[in-house]
């Protein structure tokens, strides 16, 4: 897999790819688009975070690709009202490739925020 930029990626056909949220202030308040344009989710754990697999097409040139929304559920008086994401993006089938993170800040009041992410094989 490799991070091409702005939610872009190039993975191998057929590559698994395994995508792990999490937060630093529970709740996780997150919507995955399911299913995925151009596939499925595979080993759903503990949703909305924790963690879902994908696996590429097996096309050259095809994508997968799906939305994320982050919203927060801060109560009125904490005194940090910022609620922090982190997504990353790990290789299960090329576990020597570097992973990918994308840390995604939602204050009080302004979410959901979208992220579109996708994989396109090469």
């Amino acid at each position: 897999m490799i991070d091409l930029g702005d939610g872009n990626f190039n993975v191998s056909p057929g590559e698994k790819i395994r995508v792990n949220t999490k937060i630093d202030k529970p709740p996780c308040v997150v919507a995955f688009q399911d299913p995925p344009n151009g596939g499925q989710w595979e080993n759903v754990v503990n949703p909305p975070c924790g963690q879902r697999d994908f696996t590429a097409p097996n096309k050259v040139g095809a994508t997968i690709s799906f939305q994320v929304r982050y919203d927060e559920g801060i109560a009125q008086n904490d005194p940090d009202p910022l609620a922090r994401y982190t997504t990353t993006f790990i290789s299960l089938t090329n576990p020597g490739d570097p992973s990918s993170t994308t840390t995604v800040n939602v204050p009080r009041g302004t979410g959901p925020l979208p992220l579109l992410f996708t994989f396109t094989t090469a």
